[in-house]
C-alpha cells in the first residue's frame, strides 16, 4: 500500500506533510524489506552451493569433491562452528544479563518501597516547610513594604522641610 496524499484542487500539488511523510515511511520499508531480501537470498544459496557439492561414486555411498568445493565445505563448516560457539556465548550473555537485571529490579523495588515510606511520614514535615517558606517570604515581604514606607515618608518629611525657607 502506497501511502495516502491529500492532492489540492487541480494545482496539482501535494498538500504538505502527508505526502511526504508517507512517502519517506515506504522508503524506510522498502531498504528494510531489500536488506531482508539480500539476507534470505544470501542463506539460500549458501544452503543451495553445500547441498551441490560432491558427486556421488558409481561404486558405494562415497562422494567425491573438488579441492575447490573441499575448500568452501571447510570454510561452511569452520564458520558454522564459530557461529555455534558465538550463539552459546551469547545465550550464556543474555543468561547472565537476565540474571543481573532480575536482581536490579529486586533492589530497586526495596529501595522505592523504603523511599515511598519515608517520603509519606515526611509529607507533614515537607507541607510544613512548603507553608512555613510562603509565610516567612510574606512576612519579610510585609517588613520591607513597612521599611519602603518608612524610608518614603522621611524623604517627604525631608523634601518639604528643604523646600520651606525660614
Amino acid at each position: 500500500m502506497v501511502g495516502s496524499c491529500n492532492w489540492s484542487g487541480g494545482t496539482g500539488r501535494a498538500k504538505s506533510g502527508g505526502c511526504e511523510a508517507a512517502t519517506e515511511k515506504q522508503k524506510k520499508r522498502l531498504e528494510f524489506l531489500q536488506k531482508e531480501t539480500k539476507t534470505a537470498k544470501t542463506i539460500a544459496l549458501t544452503v543451495q552451493d553445500i547441498e551441490a557439492m560432491g558427486k556421488k561414486a558409481t561404486f558405494g555411498n562415497n562422494i567425491t569433491l573438488t579441492p575447490d568445493e573441499c575448500d568452501t565445505l571447510k570454510r561452511y563448516a569452520t564458520n558454522g562452528i564459530i557461529a555455534n560457539a558465538d550463539n552459546k556465548r551469547l545465550k550464556e550473555k543474555l543468561a547472565s544479563a537476565e540474571k543481573s537485571v532480575s536482581i536490579w529490579k529486586q533492589r530497586y523495588e526495596t529501595i522505592n518501597k523504603k523511599y515511598t515510606e519515608l517520603k509519606k511520614k515526611a509529607q507533614p514535615y515537607l507541607d510544613a516547610l512548603e507553608l512555613t517558606s510562603e509565610r516567612v517570604r510574606a512576612f519579610v515581604n510585609s517588613i520591607l513594604a513597612r521599611g519602603k514606607e518608612t524610608q518614603e515618608h522621611k524623604m517627604c518629611a525631608r523634601k518639604r522641610g528643604q523646600d520651606m525657607e525660614i
